[in-house]
């Protein structure tokens, strides 16, 4: 596996990253807003940097590189303040990434960058992760495995194992593939059609 070059900085540096969603303040759905959040901060002065994400219902907000906390908690609270000001005047509010608890997936839209849409015409769901600290590359499938491996003793005292077996068989044999998913969501299913199915598969194996 070849090893990603990385930008020599000072020892114990620290840096954030973060990424967030942007959701409609009047019912709080993901909201498409993301281009014109980043064009309205790119006329303030905001610390760090302010950048897309694939989608347009996400933006990522990068600090700087800092030598000491305070300087660092410093730039977050400053970003914070101009992300929520910025926000408020789109009608928007902001929340941490992660699942959105009832956003259809075919509804999302793909931030108008080359970089974004080239990366899920190609791999959909797929792709890979990166270990900055390790320095190497990671399947997402791989990446899965882990989670599973280091969750099964919990789930073994909740007696919901078998479960987890079972993702894992699917995992390794290559059923839960980008090709899959990417079918289904071209069949225009919700995400919970994606998951109903994705689980009758795994009972059927």
């Amino acid at each position: 596996m070849s090893v990603l070059p990385f930008a020599p900085s000072a020892p114990l540096s620290l840096g954030v990253e973060l990424e967030l969603q942007l959701v409609r303040a009047h019912d709080h759905d993901l909201a498409h807003e993301a281009g014109d959040l980043i064009e309205r901060l790119a006329k303030k002065k905001v610390p760090g940097a302010v950048k897309p994400e694939v989608t347009l219902s996400m933006v990522e907000l990068n600090s700087s590189i800092q030598q000491g906390y305070g300087g660092l908690l410093a730039e977050l609270e400053a970003q914070r303040a101009a992300v929520r000001e910025a926000a408020g005047m789109l009608n928007l509010l902001v929340a941490g990434g992660g699942t959105h608890p009832f956003h259809k997936w075919p509804e999302r839209r793909v931030f108008p960058a080359q970089r974004f849409q080239s990366v899920v015409e190609r791999y959909g769901f797929g792709g890979t992760l990166v270990e900055p600290f390790a320095r190497r590359r990671k399947a997402i499938g791989e990446d899965i495995l882990d989670s599973i491996a280091h969750a099964m003793p919990h789930a073994a005292k909740l007696g919901s194992a078998q479960g987890l077996s079972d993702l894992a068989a699917e995992v390794r044999g290559g059923y839960s593939d980008a090709g899959w998913l990417r079918a289904q969501r071209g069949a225009g299913g919700s995400l919970g059609d994606v998951v109903r199915k994705a689980a009758e598969r795994w009972s059927a194996a």
